[in-house]
């Protein structure tokens, strides 16, 4: 993608893809993070709400029994059951008369007592026209209670509809007994019925629209606030889940409904208080609150995308400029500007761009001056080459000449100077073989041994494997002329001239050297590369026509000798391809 399509486009829409992600899951963590915040501090105050009130269910349950107790041990109440088998009808019915006194007393001193009544079997006579006052044990024994009773000594009796009522009135009560006692004798039971309705206030305050509050006995049943033991099994196994843990909440679903479960600590008679909160309700809020998150995260992302756009054109705005110069530099306009202010990688790029658009004007205007000097040699060589031709045709009319006048020294000399001119045309090409230009140079040291008459001796040490490979013509030849008119030309002894050639590696070396008046070697190779003028014409002709052709590594140099001069000619190795 990032290869075909522009990069500010992709910079926005993968910058804005990143930031989107980065801000969704950002949104998501804050909004469960909340939520789970908000359900855990609602859930631990509801739990503190939910103690309060199994502590104040604690307290009524409490003084209930301190109710019972303050009958249990009346002196009154203990005296008429332990005589009532010995008392008489009258005296039956004045004890009847003073126990519905007393109980009545107790229950009209609070407002959740429906009766008290004690179950005995002592008497002989019960009034039944009080609610307050002597059971008969043979009735209550009959009642499904009963087997609650008769296995503890004191406790509550689960909630249930009130049978002991004579009327048959009143709603579902709670009822706590006692044991009373004489020493070792069982003389009854008090009962103390309470309106089971009387708790719906403690429910009340912790409970509130939709909430469902209820009560667990020691044995784990259930019961509404209005008394109702509950059948539902979901619920029951919620209440049996809790039993062994002391205090919580949880998540329980109910009616295929969500609920936020929490369970106070079982209080002093083994009852705990079990409050399903609907989690919506707890929940409520957070809709709101994750409305807000992502108008939040909608508003970053519009900032992060203009930010995105912002940052993707201080980018590709200074590259877009670089490619509009480079494009003037491609049609040859060099007058180009670049951004300066940049001290990035942006900056760099520019001054590279720079340099090598300075680089590449420099090379141009090398090349077009070196293709100039090429043009100006080339056509030098042609009007060289006509000259030497007509030289060529008139030397071998002399030859003819001098062999009929049977004069055999002007003939060879007038011989090897034709040669000498013919093998410099070399049919109009550039390039020759090692062996040519040394059959040239020979011609040409021929001529030369005539001329000075033994004033020179000439050594030739070539090795024999670079006699094929590639060279210019008339580069050897200019070179030892220069060593007879420079060299040799001043000196009254005889002279040496030595021509080597070698392959190193890659590339071919000659060496001419003479034993002459020597030269300034610094100098002469300064002026090799000043132009013409500043060294004679034949040796800088050499020079520029190997750099022109090979390249500026090869060419000539003037190494320092004691005696004489020395002057390297290094050029490529290659085999010549005709």
């Amino acid at each position: 993608m990032f290869k075909t399509r522009k990069l500010q486009p992709t910079l926005v829409v993968m910058f804005s893809l990143l930031i989107l992600t980065l801000m969704s899951l950002l949104s998501l963590v804050v909004y469960y993070s909340t939520s789970k915040l908000i359900s855990s501090k609602l859930s631990e105050s509801t739990l503190s709400e939910l103690e309060q009130t199994n502590s104040q269910l604690n307290q009524r349950m409490t003084s209930i029994r301190a109710t019972a107790l303050s009958i249990v041990i009346n002196p009154e109440i203990t005296s008429m059951l332990s005589n009532a088998k010995h008392a008489d009808m009258y005296q039956q019915i004045r004890n009847n008369e003073t126990a519905s006194r007393i109980l009545s007393n107790a229950a009209y001193s609070r407002n959740d007592i429906s009766e008290i009544i004690i179950v005995t079997d002592q008497l002989g006579i019960y009034n039944y026209s009080n609610p307050n006052g002597f059971y008969e044990l043979s009735r209550a024994i009959e009642k499904p209670f009963w087997s609650y009773v008769s296995s503890r000594k004191e406790g509550f009796i689960p909630p249930r509809a009130n049978d002991m009522r004579s009327d048959k009135t009143g709603s579902n009560i709670l009822t706590y007994f006692h044991e009373i006692t004489n020493g070792e004798e069982r003389l009854g039971y008090v009962f103390i019925n309470l309106y089971f309705s009387s708790f719906h206030d403690l429910a009340r305050g912790s409970a509130s629209n939709g909430d469902l509050l209820y009560f667990a006995d020691d044995n784990n049943e259930i019961y509404d606030t209005s008394g109702a033991k509950l059948s539902d099994s979901a619920t029951q196994d919620n209440v049996v889940s809790f039993s062994n843990q002391s205090q919580g909440y949880t998540i329980t679903h109910l009616d295929n409904q969500k609920y936020l479960s929490v369970f106070s600590s079982t209080n002093d008679f083994n009852w705990r208080m079990i409050h399903f909160k609907p989690y919506t309700d707890v929940v409520e809020g957070m809709s709101t609150l994750f409305i807000q998150l992502l108008l939040v995260a909608a508003g970053c992302f519009i900032l992060a995308v203009f930010g995105a756009v912002m940052f993707s054109r201080s980018l590709t705005l200074p590259l877009k400029r670089l490619i509009r110069q480079m494009n003037k530099v491609g049609q040859g306009n060099f007058n180009i500007e670049v951004d300066s202010n940049y001290r990035n990688e942006i900056g760099q790029l520019n001054e590279k761009f720079l340099n090598m658009s300075s680089k590449i004007h420099e090379l141009m205007e090398d090349s077009k001056r070196e293709q100039k000097q090429l043009r100006e040699m080339e056509l030098r060589a042609l009007q060289s080459q006509i000259n030497p031709h007509f030289l060529y045709n008139t030397l071998d009319a002399i030859n003819w000449m001098a062999i009929r006048h049977k004069a055999p020294e002007i003939s060879k000399m007038t011989a090897s100077l034709g040669q000498f001119f013919r093998l410099s045309l070399n049919k109009g090409m550039e390039l020759t073989t090692v062996a040519h230009e040394l059959s040239q140079l020979d011609a040409y040291i021929y001529i030369m041994q005539h001329k000075y008459s033994g004033r020179f001796t000439y050594i030739q040490d070539i090795d024999p494997d670079i006699l094929t490979c590639e060279t210019l013509k008339i580069i050897l030849q200019p070179l030892v002329e220069n060593c007879f008119v420079h060299g040799l030309a001043s000196t009254k002894g005889a002279g040496q001239i030595e021509v080597s050639g070698k392959c190193c590696d890659d590339e071919l070396i000659f060496l001419i050297r003479d034993d002459g008046v020597g030269v300034d070697t610094e100098k002469l190779n300064n002026a090799l590369n000043q132009g013409f003028g500043s060294v004679g014409y034949g040796i800088h002709n050499v020079n520029e026509r190997i750099r022109l052709h090979y390249g500026s590594l090869y060419g000539l140099r003037y190494l320092a000798v004691e005696q004489g001069t020395l002057v390297q000619i290094k050029l490529p190795r290659k085999i010549l391809n005709n």
